[in-house]
Protein backbone atom coordinates (compact mmCIF):
# COMPACT_ATOMS: atom_id res chain seq x y z
CA UNK A 1 0.00 0.00 0.00
CA UNK A 2 2.87 2.12 0.83
CA UNK A 3 4.22 1.92 -2.44
CA UNK A 4 1.40 3.92 -4.27
CA UNK A 5 2.35 6.56 -2.55
CA UNK A 6 2.74 8.75 -6.01
CA UNK A 7 -0.81 7.96 -7.32
CA UNK A 8 -1.78 8.94 -3.40
CA UNK A 9 -0.28 12.08 -4.25
CA UNK A 10 -1.27 12.74 -7.97
CA UNK A 11 -5.25 11.61 -7.31
CA UNK A 12 -5.62 14.11 -4.38
CA UNK A 13 -3.68 17.55 -5.77
CA UNK A 14 -5.01 16.88 -8.80
CA UNK A 15 -9.02 16.67 -7.26
CA UNK A 16 -7.99 19.58 -4.75
CA UNK A 17 -7.19 21.84 -8.22
CA UNK A 18 -10.08 21.20 -9.72
CA UNK A 19 -12.45 21.83 -6.36
CA UNK A 20 -9.88 25.00 -5.82
CA UNK A 21 -10.71 26.07 -9.46
CA UNK A 22 -14.42 25.67 -8.89
CA UNK A 23 -15.07 27.09 -5.74
CA UNK A 24 -12.60 29.49 -5.28
CA UNK A 25 -12.58 30.47 -9.40
CA UNK A 26 -16.44 30.50 -9.39
CA UNK A 27 -17.10 34.14 -7.43
CA UNK A 28 -13.97 35.25 -8.48
CA UNK A 29 -14.81 35.05 -12.22
CA UNK A 30 -18.53 34.58 -12.45
CA UNK A 31 -20.12 35.89 -9.31
CA UNK A 32 -21.88 39.00 -8.62
CA UNK A 33 -19.23 42.36 -8.63
CA UNK A 34 -16.79 39.91 -10.68
CA UNK A 35 -16.16 42.17 -13.26
CA UNK A 36 -14.40 44.59 -10.92
CA UNK A 37 -12.17 41.45 -9.06
CA UNK A 38 -9.27 42.41 -8.17
CA UNK A 39 -6.53 41.35 -11.09
CA UNK A 40 -4.31 39.95 -8.40
CA UNK A 41 -6.61 37.95 -6.57
CA UNK A 42 -7.55 36.23 -9.60
CA UNK A 43 -4.13 35.87 -10.44
CA UNK A 44 -3.05 34.16 -7.49
CA UNK A 45 -5.66 32.11 -7.64
CA UNK A 46 -5.04 30.46 -10.86
CA UNK A 47 -1.23 30.27 -10.04
CA UNK A 48 -2.27 28.21 -7.18
CA UNK A 49 -4.52 25.68 -9.27
CA UNK A 50 -1.08 25.54 -11.90
CA UNK A 51 0.80 24.97 -9.00
CA UNK A 52 -1.36 22.13 -7.81
CA UNK A 53 -2.04 20.59 -10.96
CA UNK A 54 2.32 20.67 -11.87
CA UNK A 55 3.15 18.99 -8.43
CA UNK A 56 0.48 16.51 -9.13
CA UNK A 57 2.10 15.35 -12.64
CA UNK A 58 5.22 15.56 -11.06
CA UNK A 59 4.54 13.42 -8.14
CA UNK A 60 3.04 10.68 -10.51
CA UNK A 61 6.16 9.99 -12.58
CA UNK A 62 7.75 8.56 -9.52
CA UNK A 63 5.01 5.63 -9.89
CA UNK A 64 6.21 4.88 -13.55
CA UNK A 65 9.06 2.69 -14.42
CA UNK A 66 10.09 4.73 -17.74
CA UNK A 67 9.12 7.95 -16.90
CA UNK A 68 10.72 9.16 -20.08
CA UNK A 69 8.36 7.26 -21.99
CA UNK A 70 5.21 8.94 -20.32
CA UNK A 71 4.56 10.78 -23.56
CA UNK A 72 3.14 7.66 -25.08
CA UNK A 73 0.64 7.63 -23.30
CA UNK A 74 -1.60 9.67 -25.35
CA UNK A 75 -1.32 7.20 -28.19
CA UNK A 76 -4.36 5.08 -27.32
CA UNK A 77 -7.28 7.62 -26.49
CA UNK A 78 -9.59 5.49 -28.10
CA UNK A 79 -9.48 2.77 -25.80
CA UNK A 80 -7.70 4.08 -23.18
CA UNK A 81 -9.56 6.29 -19.69
CA UNK A 82 -5.46 6.48 -18.72
CA UNK A 83 -5.24 8.31 -21.83
CA UNK A 84 -8.09 10.42 -21.75
CA UNK A 85 -7.38 11.32 -18.24
CA UNK A 86 -3.77 12.72 -19.27
CA UNK A 87 -5.57 14.54 -22.02
CA UNK A 88 -8.18 16.04 -20.09
CA UNK A 89 -5.33 16.94 -17.27
CA UNK A 90 -3.03 18.53 -19.96
CA UNK A 91 -6.08 20.57 -21.12
CA UNK A 92 -6.81 21.87 -18.26
CA UNK A 93 -3.66 22.79 -17.30
CA UNK A 94 -3.93 24.77 -20.66
CA UNK A 95 -6.30 26.71 -20.43
CA UNK A 96 -5.84 27.62 -16.76
CA UNK A 97 -2.90 28.90 -17.62
CA UNK A 98 -4.27 31.10 -21.27
CA UNK A 99 -7.08 31.98 -18.76
CA UNK A 100 -3.73 33.51 -16.56
CA UNK A 101 -1.54 35.35 -19.17
CA UNK A 102 -4.96 37.17 -20.62
CA UNK A 103 -5.84 38.28 -16.78
CA UNK A 104 -2.73 39.41 -16.71
CA UNK A 105 -2.01 40.72 -19.56
CA UNK A 106 -5.47 42.39 -19.52
CA UNK A 107 -6.01 40.54 -22.99
CA UNK A 108 -10.01 40.06 -24.46
CA UNK A 109 -13.09 41.13 -22.47
CA UNK A 110 -14.88 40.06 -19.22
CA UNK A 111 -16.98 37.81 -21.54
CA UNK A 112 -14.26 35.93 -23.23
CA UNK A 113 -12.81 35.73 -19.78
CA UNK A 114 -15.82 33.73 -18.46
CA UNK A 115 -16.42 31.83 -21.40
CA UNK A 116 -12.36 30.81 -20.91
CA UNK A 117 -12.73 29.98 -17.36
CA UNK A 118 -16.19 27.90 -17.97
CA UNK A 119 -14.36 25.82 -20.27
CA UNK A 120 -11.39 25.09 -18.19
CA UNK A 121 -13.67 23.83 -15.60
CA UNK A 122 -15.28 21.78 -18.17
CA UNK A 123 -12.30 20.07 -18.57
CA UNK A 124 -11.50 19.46 -14.93
CA UNK A 125 -14.79 17.74 -14.48
CA UNK A 126 -13.93 15.58 -17.86
CA UNK A 127 -10.24 15.11 -16.31
CA UNK A 128 -12.37 13.76 -12.32
CA UNK A 129 -14.71 12.11 -14.68
CA UNK A 130 -11.68 9.97 -16.55
CA UNK A 131 -9.57 9.44 -13.66
CA UNK A 132 -12.71 7.62 -11.46
CA UNK A 133 -13.64 5.58 -14.97
CA UNK A 134 -9.80 4.71 -14.73
CA UNK A 135 -10.22 2.51 -11.37
CA UNK A 136 -13.99 0.94 -12.36
CA UNK A 137 -12.23 -2.18 -13.28
CA UNK A 138 -14.41 -5.23 -13.97
CA UNK A 139 -11.43 -7.55 -12.10
CA UNK A 140 -11.39 -5.32 -8.99
CA UNK A 141 -14.82 -5.45 -7.52
CA UNK A 142 -14.51 -2.85 -4.62
CA UNK A 143 -13.27 -0.68 -7.26
CA UNK A 144 -16.19 -1.07 -9.89
CA UNK A 145 -18.53 0.81 -7.92
CA UNK A 146 -20.40 4.20 -7.83
CA UNK A 147 -17.94 4.61 -4.77
CA UNK A 148 -15.38 5.49 -6.56
CA UNK A 149 -16.64 8.47 -8.69
CA UNK A 150 -18.34 9.25 -5.23
CA UNK A 151 -15.63 9.58 -3.10
CA UNK A 152 -13.48 11.11 -5.86
CA UNK A 153 -15.78 14.18 -6.30
CA UNK A 154 -16.39 14.27 -2.46
CA UNK A 155 -12.31 14.80 -2.39
CA UNK A 156 -12.60 18.05 -4.94
CA UNK A 157 -15.56 19.51 -3.47
CA UNK A 158 -14.67 19.14 0.48
CA UNK A 159 -10.77 20.04 -0.18
CA UNK A 160 -11.80 22.96 -3.17
CA UNK A 161 -14.60 24.27 -0.58
CA UNK A 162 -12.27 24.35 2.24
CA UNK A 163 -9.28 25.91 0.55
CA UNK A 164 -12.12 29.16 -1.41
CA UNK A 165 -13.14 29.29 2.57
CA UNK A 166 -9.50 29.78 4.31
CA UNK A 167 -7.89 31.96 1.91
CA UNK A 168 -10.46 33.14 -1.15
CA UNK A 169 -10.98 35.82 1.00
CA UNK A 170 -7.46 37.32 0.37
CA UNK A 171 -7.56 35.95 -3.49
CA UNK A 172 -10.70 38.55 -3.53
CA UNK A 173 -9.11 41.31 -1.10
CA UNK A 174 -11.44 40.65 1.56
CA UNK A 175 -10.22 40.05 5.29
CA UNK A 176 -12.39 37.63 6.48
CA UNK A 177 -13.42 34.30 4.76
CA UNK A 178 -17.36 34.45 2.92
CA UNK A 179 -19.78 32.88 4.98
CA UNK A 180 -21.51 30.84 1.87
CA UNK A 181 -18.26 29.15 1.08
CA UNK A 182 -17.87 28.22 4.60
CA UNK A 183 -21.53 26.82 5.16
CA UNK A 184 -20.33 24.59 1.73
CA UNK A 185 -17.47 23.59 2.85
CA UNK A 186 -19.66 22.31 6.02
CA UNK A 187 -22.30 20.82 3.44
CA UNK A 188 -19.60 18.74 1.84
CA UNK A 189 -17.39 17.46 4.45
CA UNK A 190 -20.68 16.56 6.31
CA UNK A 191 -21.60 14.52 3.27
CA UNK A 192 -18.04 12.67 2.89
CA UNK A 193 -18.07 11.77 6.88
CA UNK A 194 -21.83 10.20 6.50
CA UNK A 195 -20.91 8.53 3.02
CA UNK A 196 -16.94 7.18 4.31
CA UNK A 197 -18.95 5.72 7.38
CA UNK A 198 -21.40 3.62 5.30
CA UNK A 199 -20.17 3.11 1.99
CA UNK A 200 -16.64 2.50 1.99
CA UNK A 201 -15.63 -0.79 0.93
CA UNK A 202 -14.33 -3.09 3.56
CA UNK A 203 -14.57 -0.79 6.00
CA UNK A 204 -17.71 0.99 5.44
CA UNK A 205 -21.23 -0.07 7.27
CA UNK A 206 -22.94 -1.32 4.46
CA UNK A 207 -19.63 -0.74 2.11
CA UNK A 208 -19.29 -3.87 -0.50
CA UNK A 209 -17.84 -6.71 0.75
CA UNK A 210 -15.70 -8.79 -1.16
CA UNK A 211 -17.25 -12.45 -2.11
CA UNK A 212 -15.12 -15.89 -1.31
CA UNK A 213 -12.54 -16.20 -3.02
CA UNK A 214 -9.50 -18.60 -3.41
CA UNK A 215 -7.28 -15.15 -4.04
CA UNK A 216 -5.23 -13.57 -1.36
CA UNK A 217 -7.10 -10.55 0.27
CA UNK A 218 -5.72 -7.13 1.20
CA UNK A 219 -4.77 -6.85 4.69
CA UNK A 220 -7.68 -5.05 6.94
CA UNK A 221 -6.47 -2.21 7.69
CA UNK A 222 -9.29 -1.08 10.26
CA UNK A 223 -7.31 1.80 12.13
CA UNK A 224 -6.69 4.15 9.42
CA UNK A 225 -10.33 4.10 8.44
CA UNK A 226 -11.25 5.11 12.22
CA UNK A 227 -8.78 7.53 11.93
CA UNK A 228 -9.77 8.92 8.89
CA UNK A 229 -13.48 9.11 10.38
CA UNK A 230 -11.88 10.87 13.65
CA UNK A 231 -9.87 13.40 11.65
CA UNK A 232 -13.13 14.06 9.14
CA UNK A 233 -15.11 14.59 12.75
CA UNK A 234 -12.45 17.21 13.91
CA UNK A 235 -12.47 19.19 10.81
CA UNK A 236 -16.61 18.87 11.03
CA UNK A 237 -16.33 20.23 14.56
CA UNK A 238 -13.69 23.47 14.02
CA UNK A 239 -16.52 23.88 10.75
CA UNK A 240 -19.45 24.03 12.78
CA UNK A 241 -17.82 26.42 15.13
CA UNK A 242 -17.18 28.58 11.80
CA UNK A 243 -20.54 28.27 10.79
CA UNK A 244 -22.81 29.57 14.06
CA UNK A 245 -20.52 32.14 15.26
CA UNK A 246 -18.86 33.22 11.83
CA UNK A 247 -15.92 34.56 13.94
CA UNK A 248 -14.07 31.25 14.91
CA UNK A 249 -14.88 31.24 18.50
CA UNK A 250 -15.77 34.23 20.93
CA UNK A 251 -12.70 36.42 22.01
CA UNK A 252 -10.13 33.34 20.54
CA UNK A 253 -7.01 34.99 18.72
CA UNK A 254 -7.13 32.10 15.91
CA UNK A 255 -10.18 33.67 14.48
CA UNK A 256 -12.27 32.27 11.52
CA UNK A 257 -9.29 31.83 9.28
CA UNK A 258 -7.32 30.23 11.89
CA UNK A 259 -10.20 27.46 12.48
CA UNK A 260 -10.43 27.09 8.70
CA UNK A 261 -7.10 26.57 8.59
CA UNK A 262 -6.67 23.67 11.13
CA UNK A 263 -10.24 22.06 9.49
CA UNK A 264 -8.34 22.22 6.04
CA UNK A 265 -4.91 20.55 7.21
CA UNK A 266 -7.20 18.05 9.30
CA UNK A 267 -9.58 16.89 6.04
CA UNK A 268 -6.78 16.54 3.94
CA UNK A 269 -5.50 14.06 5.97
CA UNK A 270 -8.75 12.54 5.83
CA UNK A 271 -8.50 12.50 2.11
CA UNK A 272 -4.92 11.16 1.93
CA UNK A 273 -5.88 8.10 4.10
CA UNK A 274 -9.04 6.90 2.47
CA UNK A 275 -6.39 7.14 -0.33
CA UNK A 276 -4.40 4.73 0.83
CA UNK A 277 -7.15 2.69 1.84
CA UNK A 278 -8.41 2.65 -2.17
CA UNK A 279 -5.04 1.54 -3.15
CA UNK A 280 -4.88 -0.88 -0.15
CA UNK A 281 -8.06 -2.93 -1.28
CA UNK A 282 -5.73 -4.06 -4.43
CA UNK A 283 -3.64 -6.84 -4.26
CA UNK A 284 -1.07 -7.33 -6.54
CA UNK A 285 -0.46 -10.71 -8.27
CA UNK A 286 2.63 -12.56 -6.43
CA UNK A 287 2.16 -11.12 -2.97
Amino acid sequence: MGREWPLVAFTVLGQAAVGIYVCAGTPLFLGAGSAGAEGRGRLTFIFAVLGLTAAASTLSLFHLHHPARAFRVLTNLGQSWLSREILFEIGFIGITALLGVCEGRRVGSEAFLKALFVLGGLAGVLFLFSMSRLYMLAAVPAWNRAWTPLSFLLTSLSLGALTAASIGGRWSGKPHPGGPLVALAFVFVSIEFAASLLATPVFGLIGHMPSPSLRPRAPARHWIHRFRLFVLAMGLGLLLVVVTTQQGSAGHSLGPNGFLAMALALVLVGQISDRFLFYGLLVPPGR
